[in-house]
């Protein structure tokens, strides 16, 4: 059996938007237990970065795994997302298991991507959690109980 050494590999990835490189051969790769903070300006890259390792960017050049297998070869967009939120969750237990109360969860428009089945078990798996969605479509929250605020021309409608 292999040990697999990192739970999370992201190897040389880059990323590019209209000839400009916002990733530039970049490699992170994660051991179980670890935490991990980006830290950078504005437009260094940050959340691209992280886009692309939950799927709502696909990298021009490198490879992603998980537990030593690529998931940018298995599975859609969606699969692809389930992953990165399952880690998210285990993180966010983590947290809780240290400092005994959930952070804040901010997704920025994810829902889309995901299945009634898969979304319905996101849901039920952060309810103790303070999240902040945002989106561009009013999707179903299966019955959860949670405030709505519409956006327009940078005010709330």
């Amino acid at each position: 059996m292999e040990n697999l050494q990192y739970v999370v590999e992201m190897l040389n990835i880059t990323k590019r938007f209209k000839g400009i490189v916002a990733n530039d051969n970049i490699t992170i790769q994660l051991k179980r237990g670890e935490i991990h903070a980006l830290l950078g300006e504005n437009g260094a890259g940050k959340s691209t970065l992280m886009s692309v390792l939950f799927g709502l960017y696909k990298q021009e050049e490198g490879i992603i795994k998980v537990n030593g297998k690529e998931v940018n070869i298995y599975g859609s967009q969606g699969q692809n997302r389930t992953v990165v939120l399952s880690l998210k969750i285990a993180e966010l237990n983590v947290i809780y298991d240290e400092i005994g109360e959930y952070p804040i969860l901010l997704l920025d428009d994810f829902m889309s991507e995901l299945d009634e089945k898969r979304r319905k078990n996101f849901l039920n798996n952060i309810k103790n959690t303070q999240v902040i969605l945002t989106g561009t479509d009013k999707i179903d929250l299966n019955g959860s109980d949670y405030n709505l605020y519409n956006v327009k021309r940078g005010e709330i409608i």
